[in-house]
């Protein structure tokens, strides 16, 4: 296989919003390694699969989706994170952009076009792969 598939961590604390983030995954050949519900556990998710693309949300219990970001960002400064997230305002949406993420998507969005833009991340993690 030339392209491996892309490894994802979905932390959301609805697991409903991760069964269908999931699923939208499968479709573009991505493959979940981990999930968590909540900050502590997405950071420990994370350390343990290291993987290619990371969604999160940013209400969350425990910890915050910007803080646990910030901590990502701070372990793995190469890490490739995507918001995906509930919360709309402008701020906030900064605030994750200057943090680190690559990407800040609203839940609502429909799922196809939730599809197109993450198959355009993978294409740039892909890249990256073809030249390390």
């Amino acid at each position: 296989m030339s392209n491996p598939l892309i490894s994802v961590v979905i932390a959301d604390d609805e697991p409903l919003m991760r069964r269908v983030v999931k699923s939208a995954l499968d479709e573009i050949d991505c493959n979940v390694v981990g999930e968590a519900e909540d900050g502590p556990d997405a950071l420990e998710v994370v350390n343990k699969h290291n993987p290619d693309l990371i969604l999160l949300d940013i209400q969350m219990p425990n910890q915050n989706g910007i803080k646990t970001l910030k901590q990502i960002i701070a372990d793995k400064p190469d890490a490739y994170v995507v918001m995906l997230t509930s919360v709309d305002d402008s701020q906030t949406i900064s605030e994750c952009i200057l943090a680190g993420a690559k990407d800040y998507l609203r839940k609502t969005i429909p799922i196809q076009d939730m599809m197109e833009r993450l198959l355009t991340h993978i294409e740039v993690i892909q890249k990256g792969r073809k030249q390390a």
